[in-house]
């Protein structure tokens, strides 16, 4: 629709377009009160088959854990000046932490050269992201590792992999236990899953290099002969014809584990390159810092000046 003036009036000049337009508003119109009823009545745009009852929360709420220690006090000695190698002394401190009890980075910047492990149910807390910054130059491995994975047991599964099980039956579980943590995947359905990207192939996306990108986690509640409850139901139906298996990822599950309170940067800098690696990551910050809307790019170029 064209809008012009002629003598103090605005006169509206229909162009083709616009009776197109004008067609699409009446009918959505029109539709709105049958649409709006058919929503009323649970229908969706994912269709039911993939579907779940969804409560993402943390049962008892978010742990209020008491300090067990400073990194910085003995036995543990870390620095925070951003200069020497506080890798050891943190991983120390975070061993020696008790279940349900925080590990207290203070004010600093933290050098890290390897993978942080947490195993168990603890905190690792800094005091704000604007005051503690743990800065990673390892160059392999993750940052913070919170995981007891091992993957050491695979088993096909047999019986209940429709969704909505609680029950499933499985190959071999004698080596199972209470407490597991398993998880059920599937070779990926090409109908649902497609892990080519802009970068190439996502293999870290499922085992068996993102050839099994469809899977759930859930623990082992009980076990009866090769029969298996499991926490939670399944959220959809694994395909007999997608060779549906169950792999338990770790023998004891980790619960109410926690980073917060810190600023988290990761290099990943290659062995021997790091300064050109550096200036060429610098490089790339400054640009976009230009930007009034890169704030966590200032941020981080801070930490390389």
């Amino acid at each position: 629709m064209a809008a012009r003036k002629s003598t103090g009036r605005l006169i509206m000049k229909r162009r083709p377009t616009d009776r197109v337009f004008g067609l699409v508003g009446f009918v959505l119109l029109v539709m709105a009160p049958s649409f709006a009823s058919a929503q009323g009545a649970g229908a969706s745009i994912i269709p039911e088959d993939r579907r779940m009852d969804w409560r993402p929360c943390i049962p008892g709420g978010i742990p209020a854990y008491s300090v067990f220690s400073s990194v910085k006090t003995p036995p543990y000695g870390a620095k925070g000046d951003g200069k020497a190698d506080d890798t050891a002394a943190i991983q120390k401190a975070l061993d020696d932490c008790p279940e349900g009890k925080a590990v207290l980075l203070p004010e600093g910047t933290y050098r890290l050269t390897a993978t942080l492990k947490i195993s168990k149910g603890i905190v690792l807390r800094g005091e704000g992201p604007a005051k503690t910054r743990l800065i990673n130059e390892a160059t392999a491995g993750h940052s913070i590792s919170l995981c007891n994975f091992d993957n050491e047991i695979v088993l096909d599964l047999l019986k209940g992999s429709e969704k909505g099980s609680t029950s499933l039956t499985v190959s071999d579980a004698s080596r199972l236990r209470a407490g597991d943590l398993l998880l059920v995947d599937q070779v990926n359905d090409p109908d649902l899953v497609e892990i080519q990207g802009e970068g190439g192939l996502c293999r870290w996306a499922g085992r068996e290099d993102g050839k099994r990108a469809m899977g759930q986690l859930v623990e082992l509640v009980r076990r009866a002969g090769n029969t298996l409850t499991i926490s939670r139901p399944l959220a959809i139906t694994f395909k007999e014809s997608l060779a549906p298996q169950v792999v338990r990822t770790s023998d004891k599950a980790i619960r109410r584990e926690a980073q917060n309170l810190l600023y988290l940067g990761d290099f990943q800098l290659a062995a021997g390159r790091k300064e050109e690696a550096r200036a060429a990551f610098k490089a790339v910050l400054e640009k976009h810092a230009r930007s009034s809307s890169a704030p966590a790019a200032r941020e981080r170029l801070d930490t390389l000046k």
